[in-house]
């Protein structure tokens, strides 16, 4: 999967990519990115707002030949 990259899906202007990060990692990404707030217990708070979720309508699904070999369950 090394070769996978944003360009390859055909994504531009992608800036930096982080994957796999530890969960303090993530936490400063997101109070650095002010994408959350950090509740009373300590844990971070994400605002996803009102439209969030699958419709339970959705039926589509997308196959694409790159990730037949990346994701379970896809053929």
């Amino acid at each position: 999967m090394s070769d996978l990259s944003a360009e390859s899906l055909g994504l531009k202007s992608v800036g930096s990519v982080y994957h796999n990060l530890s969960y303090d990692e993530l936490f400063e990404h997101e109070l650095n990115n002010k994408e959350g707030r950090v509740a009373s217990s300590g844990t971070i708070m994400i605002d996803t707002g009102k439209f969030t979720g699958r419709s339970p309508k959705d039926k589509y699904f997308v196959q694409l030949d790159l990730l037949k070999n990346t994701l379970p369950g896809v053929r």
